[in-house]
């Protein structure tokens, strides 16, 4: 999973401790691969950060606890290319 540099090892913590926590991340992944086109893939991933800052949570916000937005932006435009 495209996860945050620092929060790699938390996650891997928080995953053993609370395995369905990642279960948004997950679902955005998921919702990623449906994408038809950069367009698609940059609004869907706009919705998640969108939801991701109002309802993170002190691990998604200070230990990026959650999957990169921008790696995963790095994919999709890799891939759209």
């Amino acid at each position: 999973m495209a996860m945050h540099r620092k929060g790699r090892a938390m996650a891997r913590l928080v995953n053993f401790l609370n395995p369905g926590y990642f279960k948004r991340d997950r679902e955005i992944v998921r919702e990623l691969g449906n994408a038809t086109n950069v367009m698609d893939f940059k609004e869907t991933l706009s919705a998640y950060k969108d939801e991701s800052e109002k309802s993170g949570g002190i691990l998604r916000k200070w230990f990026n606890c959650r999957v990169s937005g921008s790696q995963l932006m790095k994919l999709g435009v890799e891939f759209f290319s």
